[in-house]
């Protein structure tokens, strides 16, 4: 995924503003154009958006530091890691409980941030489940010391979820809304949805 940015500062959240105002515009000449040459100190990014470590999320075996390695090689500019936050990645600790495991949901974050300094940058996101559902909400703009002050997030429904994010001033896209057995979520309640995700040895949507 590209996107412009003129600051020098990566934000994350203003991207994602930027690509949902340029999207909604009803004018096509408001729109970011990629084969116009950009202004002044615009650049374009490459980050991926979705992804996840083997030391946390149960549907990946990948080795953190292997991971920023393979996007570096194919040159992305960085990542925002999506680990699952949901009721199986806490099956083995505080199942009822999570915030108290958070230590262990943001080991594969705080190895990377070590390892990559500012050479790398990777941003923290979530990929969040409530219980009882299988529906998967991709969360960005989140840091740590919010996610520190929250109590337990897999409690939330929908509307709770999408109140509590967007007042602390995140996005939330549904992951993979067309897969089996996943619901719809009430699209006045996101920012936006996660069409295609590429797996090793599959292709899901």
């Amino acid at each position: 995924m590209k996107f412009y940015k003129s600051e020098s500062q990566f934000s994350c959240q203003g991207v994602f503003k930027l690509r949902k105002s340029a999207i909604l515009s009803p004018n096509k000449r408001d729109r970011p154009n990629p084969s116009k040459p950009m202004k002044g100190s615009e650049k374009m990014y490459k980050y991926e958006l979705h992804c996840h470590t083997g030391t946390v999320s149960r549907c990946a075996s990948i080795d953190p530091k292997a991971l920023v390695r393979r996007y570096a090689d194919a040159g992305y500019d960085g990542i925002v890691l999506t680990d699952h936050f949901s009721p199986m990645t806490f099956l083995g600790g505080h199942f009822f409980a999570p915030q108290k495991d958070l230590d262990f949901y943001l080991s594969s974050y705080h190895t990377l941030k070590a390892y990559c300094g500012s050479a790398f940058p990777v941003l923290l996101g979530l990929e969040l489940r409530h219980y009882a559902t299988v529906n998967d909400y991709l969360v960005y703009g989140v840091d740590e010391r919010w996610l520190r002050r929250q109590g337990n997030l897999l409690l939330w429904d929908e509307r709770t979820m999408s109140r509590n994010l967007h007042d602390a001033g995140c996005l939330v896209y549904q992951a993979h809304p067309y897969r089996p057995f996943i619901t719809r979520c009430d699209p006045t309640l996101l920012d936006g949805i996660n069409v295609v995700a590429i797996i090793v040895g599959a292709f899901a949507v």
